[in-house]
């Protein structure tokens, strides 16, 4: 990323996580998939956020972090 960004150029990163402990309809969904596929792995997610990895360390500054519903 660092190598494709203009000198000051911005990176937007943005999730949408269907959040199964906050959303009633996410949790319904997410009990029908477990239902048919209880081996899927991405259940019971919680959208916890890693603010900055650890790659991005020190080649980029966070500008903004918005975590309103």
């Amino acid at each position: 990323m660092k190598r494709l960004l203009k000198p000051d150029g911005l990176l937007m990163a943005s999730n949408f996580y269907w959040l199964p402990q906050i959303d009633a309809i996410a949790r319904a969904s997410e009990e029908l998939v477990l239902k048919h596929n209880p081996q899927w792995s991405h259940s019971n997610l919680r959208g916890d956020v890693h603010v900055m990895p650890g790659w991005a360390e020190g080649h980029f500054t966070l500008e903004r972090l918005d975590v309103s519903a």
